[in-house]
């Protein structure tokens, strides 16, 4: 096999069609602390026995996202700053039991890939991950504001979502005088097609 750059990498004979199993690890180390997150609250003592999906921390500023023991063990929180240890890993049970009468729905909507998520969720995943490092709940007083200006805000938008979507996403030409008339054309146009609408709803 050559590769462009770098080594030239012989492999002789084929990939064997056994996927080895890599035997448990001795302690896992769970960090606390990363760039999005901060788990400072702590769900377990020094010295409990936690099993795989069991929550071990949260983030309570985002949502009280949490923090789930990949492997089944022991817990030691005084052994590393700002990590919790696990030791006397064992292997997480493969099957999750969930009542037959509940799972009916999912089958008929989401197929099996619903009956995996949900078996995820069953365990304490969770489904929007991404999201928990996004923005942070809205006041009241925001939420408040968002009602009152929403009107006007969908009015004044919706002729950039059509720019937008007419191939005015990005600036075409070089200088501020030419953008400027690509622009005021683009508003012509929106201006003509909006006056269509107007007038169909007025006859």
């Amino acid at each position: 096999m050559n590769f462009n750059g770098g080594y030239n990498i012989l492999l002789e004979g084929k990939p064997s069609p056994v996927v080895d199993r890599l035997p448990e690890p001795k302690k896992l180390y769970l960090p606390l602390r990363s760039r999005r997150f901060f788990f400072n609250e702590i769900c377990v003592e020094d010295g409990q026995q936690v099993n795989a999906g069991d929550i071990i921390a949260r983030n309570p500023k985002n949502f009280a996202l949490p923090l789930l023991a990949p492997r089944g063990g022991t817990v030691e929180l005084k052994t590393v700053a700002n990590h919790v240890v696990l030791t006397d890993i064992f292997p997480p049970d493969k099957k999750v039991h969930i009542p037959e009468k509940r799972l009916p729905h999912i089958a008929q909507e989401l197929g099996t890939a619903g009956i995996k998520r949900y078996k995820l969720l069953s365990l304490g995943a969770c489904q929007f991950f991404y999201d928990a490092c996004g923005q942070k709940e809205l006041t009241l007083t925001q939420k408040r504001h968002n009602r009152l200006v929403a009107g006007i805000r969908a009015v004044v938008e919706h002729p950039f979502a059509w720019m937008k979507n007419a191939g005015h996403g990005r600036t075409r030409y070089r200088g501020m005088r030419r953008n400027a008339l690509d622009f005021g054309l683009h508003v012509i146009a929106y201006n003509w097609k909006r006056s269509f609408s107007l007038a169909s709803i007025t006859a």
